[in-house]
């Protein structure tokens, strides 16, 4: 029986096209397209995306992250949330499909514990084993573990991305200032990635 517990849909993302694929094409097509059909189904609400806060963006395998909040488990097993279209006039020919032109490492998770989650403009993602804590003072933090991940829309057998540790930690900062610090203090708990909020979504009521 699906859960209703809270859960998280978690989408990071890189151009694999850059030829055919600019960042500001991938923007358009995420803000005006991508979201807006997300937002046309029952189960998505809210949008937030986030870009790397590293000087060389290069650098970092997957730069954009986007992050949906879900009140309810079932709707990711749902026939509704598959049939979200990954297919636009706007993206380049033949297929005009963003497969293949980006590529997604697709991540389901149910809620821990939150303590006033999206409060900040600046976010660090903790992925790791274990059962590590997140200091106190750091306030405005989500736990979260990992039940299902895929590549795009392949089968999970089928992803070459392997399989992504049990549990995130998402802490977010006012300042950039403040991610260093969160960053300093949670590095030795695992893999951490810092970004920046592009933009912030909600569905018109």
């Amino acid at each position: 029986m699906p859960s209703n517990e809270p859960e998280l849909l978690y989408v990071n993302s890189k151009i694999v096209e850059p030829s055919k694929l600019s960042p500001e094409l991938f923007t358009n097509w995420y803000n005006d397209v991508h979201i807006p059909d997300i937002f046309k189904t029952t189960g998505i609400q809210e949008a937030f995306r986030y870009y790397t806060t590293a000087e060389d963006p290069s650098s970092i395998e997957r730069p954009y992250l986007a992050l949906y909040p879900i009140k309810s488990k079932g709707f990711l097993q749902s026939a509704e949330f598959r049939s979200i279209p990954v297919q636009s006039d706007m993206l380049p020919g033949p297929s005009h499909d963003i497969f293949d032109v980006a590529d997604f490492d697709t991540r389901y998770y149910t809620l821990k514990s939150n303590v006033r989650p999206f409060d900040g403009p600046f976010l660090l993602t903790v992925e790791f084993e274990g059962e590590h804590g997140v200091p106190k003072d750091l306030a405005s933090t989500a736990s979260y573990n990992c039940y299902f991940s895929r590549q795009n829309r392949k089968a999970p057998e089928e992803s070459e991305l392997g399989t992504p540790p049990t549990n995130l930690a998402l802490i977010w900062n006012r300042t950039e200032n403040e991610l260093e610090s969160s960053a300093q203090l949670m590095s030795s708990v695992g893999k951490i990635a810092k970004f920046k909020l592009l933009k912030d979504f909600v569905a018109d009521k």
